[in-house]
């Protein structure tokens, strides 16, 4: 199987510019059209005004993306820009699916693990592999939850990798059969998008963060969604700072910020990793508030990890990644990078990135965004799960 995958940049101040100077670099090389798009787009742009720009250069092709606190490709990061990725393949079978999000808990992801399954049961050699790649926003659903219910409908055979994306709006032409709500060019509110990505060849995912336990466990012992309002019987945030000073910070102090974005929490998983679930901010009432749902009853550690742990880390994903391919060529990769990271790294943020292509290659065709949430498999799991603080790398192969 050949795939020509082709990475297109821009960081023009105009949207339009912006979205077709990406665009037309990524299929310049390109010697038939795409059969996908992949588009990241950061926040500052009108996401609709940069879609239709680069829909005028690709005309039909799927477009899978969405807004973006960065993007990444071969030439490092910027926090400010355009990234496209044309992907061209006689082997590598593409569906998708965009469902608008169900205000039933579960219902939504449901929907898309049926849709996928259907367009994965039709066709396709018995020996294929796939993917399924999904982008969702989390002012319109729970992501922990619509990726518990894709991943209940796709069965470990299909893995699901994706992200979290940094705006209320998801991007995705989603080509026949789907009928998405459209807010203007290719532009859904409140949708979950996914693109199926079937193969002859291995597609392979890696997922990794760089933070490990600080100090003994701890259990949730009241917890409501993403906040945590006791640990081990006692107020959480209290819990929490003993570990790192006597005298509890002003809410709005840097001292504060600093150790929320340095020490998350860490769920113990039957692999021997830990998910992590990021603080976002202290309540008057001293609840902890995360990134995403930490259930009640749960046993926790407080995590630390410092920078060349979350290199470590990268280097990792990237290298399980790799491993996934079965020794055939990489052609292409798509990186999924937590916003904080982003900010915990700060200028070092684009070393990250270094270390992932002396993995997969400095010349290999890569696209990224920095998310706000990560879906991956733990390492040593069939099962997706949603993550805070990590970086997943996913790799497909040459035939």
């Amino acid at each position: 199987m050949t795939v020509i995958a082709k990475v297109g940049w821009s960081r023009h101040s105009d949207a339009q510019k912006a979205g077709s100077d990406a665009a037309a670099q990524a299929l310049v090389e390109l010697s038939d059209p795409a059969d996908l798009i992949i588009a990241f787009i950061t926040e500052r742009y009108d996401q609709g005004a940069v879609l239709q720009a680069i829909r005028s250069e690709t005309n039909a092709a799927p477009l899978f993306g969405c807004a973006a606190g960065g993007v990444i490709t071969l030439q490092g990061i910027a926090t400010d820009g355009v990234a496209v990725m044309a992907l061209r393949s006689e082997d590598l079978r593409i569906a998708v699916a965009v469902e608008a999000a169900h205000p039933v808990p579960g219902r939504t992801g449901e929907a898309i693990a049926r849709t996928l399954a259907l367009q994965a049961a039709t066709g396709g050699a018995e020996d294929e592999y796939g993917i399924a790649l999904a982008l969702m926003n989390p002012f319109s659903c729970d992501p922990t939850q619509v990726v518990r219910n894709i991943v209940d409908g796709l069965g470990p055979l299909c893995p699901l990798a994706g992200a979290v994306s940094a705006g209320v709006n998801v991007a995705l032409e989603a080509g026949q059969g789907a009928q998405p709500m459209e807010i203007g060019p290719s532009l859904q509110a409140n949708a979950v998008s996914t693109v199926l990505l079937r193969s002859p060849a291995p597609i392979g995912v890696g997922v990794g963060h760089g933070f490990k336990p600080a100090g003994r466990p701890l259990v949730v012992t009241r917890s409501a969604g993403n906040l945590v309002y006791e640990l081990n019987g006692q107020p959480a945030f209290e819990v929490y700072w003993k570990m790192w000073g006597d005298k509890l910070p002003q809410a709005d102090s840097p001292e504060l910020s600093a150790t929320l974005k340095r020490h998350p929490l860490g769920l113990p998983q039957i692999g021997g990793e830990y998910l992590v679930r990021d603080p976002a901010g202290v309540r008057p009432n001293g609840a902890i508030e995360f990134a995403a749902p930490v259930p009640e009853n749960a046993v926790v550690h407080v995590m630390n990890g410092d920078q060349e742990d979350i290199f470590a880390a990268a280097r990792a994903a990237a290298q399980q990644a790799i491993a996934g391919l079965a020794g055939r060529p990489v052609a292409a990769v798509i990186i999924f990078d937590c916003v904080s990271r982003l900010g915990l790294l700060g200028d070092a943020a684009g070393v990250e990135i270094e270390h992932i292509r002396n993995i997969i290659g400095n010349e290999t065709p890569c696209i990224g965004f920095f998310s706000w949430g990560e879906i991956a498999a733990p390492p040593g799991l069939a099962l997706a799960a949603l993550h805070n603080k990590a970086v997943v790398v996913c790799a497909l192969a040459q035939g």
